[in-house]
C-alpha cells in the first residue's frame, strides 16, 4: 500500500540522516583529540575564575584571620586533564 511504501522511505531517510549525523561528529571528535594545545580562550576564562578565587580567599583571611589550605589552581587542574584526555583519544 502507499503507506507503508512512504514509512518505509521514511525510515531509510531517517536512517541514512542518523548515520551521517553520527559520521560529522565523529569526524568531529577525532578532530578535537588530535589537538595538542590548551584552548586559549578557555585558559583566558579559567584564568579570571582563578584570580576571583584568589581575592576571595584574601578577603576571608582577613575576616577569620585563618589560612585555608592551598589547592591548586583550577586552570592548573583542567590542563593536567587537558593532557591526560589527549592521550586517550
Amino acid at each position: 500500500s502507499l503507506l507503508s511504501y512512504w514509512s518505509l522511505a521514511a525510515t531509510v531517510a531517517f536512517t541514512l540522516f542518523v548515520y551521517a549525523f553520527e559520521g560529522s561528529l565523529d569526524a568531529r571528535q577525532k578532530v578535537s583529540y588530535q589537538k595538542t594545545a590548551f584552548p586559549k580562550e578557555l585558559e583566558t576564562a579559567v584564568s579570571k575564575i582563578d584570580a576571583e578565587r584568589a581575592k576571595e580567599v584574601k578577603t576571608d583571611e582577613k575576616k577569620d584571620g585563618s589560612k585555608k589550605e592551598e589547592t591548586k589552581a583550577l586552570l592548573e587542574q583542567l590542563q593536567a586533564k587537558f593532557k591526560s584526555s589527549q592521550a586517550y583519544g
